[in-house]
């Protein structure tokens, strides 16, 4: 992220000298900074919303407008995203992706987890986990 807010910033320093120091170029307004202050606010919006998304998720008492809020904001993104880009298309089954190939990411259920760890006390069958009777 702050990487970003350099890049605009940089961009928006030469672009500020490329309008100063071309004659051939001139703009109704003067140009100071856009691109770094756009991308911070992009920033804070995105982080705000997604800060009260989680408090919601997780029980915080909110007020009734926030969700629907939230919500509106989300679907006009994606509005405006599709009418750029067209239509979300589904994962292609073309075959493997780069080099490796695409792996299907699994993770171990919390059981199997527990287990190893000897915080699991019955096997699935009913029996002790840590082999004792």
């Amino acid at each position: 992220m702050i990487v970003i807010v350099c890049v605009a910033l940089t961009a928006d320093w030469l672009i500020g000298t490329l309008l100063h120091n071309l004659p051939v170029v001139e703009l109704p307004f003067t140009y100071g900074v856009l691109l770094g202050p756009l991308v911070i606010v992009w920033y804070a919006v995105g982080e705000l919303g997604s800060l009260a998304e989680h408090a919601i998720a997780m029980g915080a008492p909110y007020p009734a407008w926030l969700p629907k809020i939230l919500e509106a904001g989300k679907n006009a993104v994606d509005k405006v995203g599709e009418e750029l880009t067209g239509p979300p298309t589904e994962p292609s089954e073309a075959g493997p992706v780069g080099r490796g190939g695409a792996r299907e990411r699994t993770e171990p259920s919390r059981t199997v987890g527990a287990k190893l760890s000897g915080l699991c006390d019955d096997d699935a069958d009913g029996r002790d986990g840590g082999g004792h009777e």
